[in-house]
């Protein structure tokens, strides 16, 4: 059975990206999977987000470092059942190179 087969999967995945010298180039948070129906900007640049076509947050683009509160701002874009299972999630798995200092 493929991952798209199950559409009730709980869990993210995180996809890091980096420059030939091994430097953060780019990062994608999958929430759910699903097929992506458009791209909304957050951030010109910066933060995107993948919609399905019911315009369910499905994922997380970020094209460079960003604050951590940038990405817990995010949340209120977000169709999650628990938002703290996300944080500890991030917490846990996004790499420091993810994330800037304020």
């Amino acid at each position: 059975m493929s991952t798209l087969d199950r559409p009730n999967r709980q869990g993210y995945e995180i996809s890091i990206h980096a420059r030939p010298d091994g430097s953060f180039q780019a990062a994608y948070i999958q929430l759910h999977e699903s097929e992506s129906g458009r791209t909304q900007t957050i951030q010109p640049n910066t933060i995107l987000l993948d919609r399905d076509h019911a315009d369910r947050v499905i994922g997380i683009e970020i094209l460079t470092p960003i604050p951590r509160a940038a990405l817990e701002a995010l949340t209120v874009h977000l169709d999650l059942p628990d938002q703290g299972l996300f944080q500890q999630f991030i917490e846990k798995y996004a790499p420091p190179s993810l994330f800037i200092s304020q």
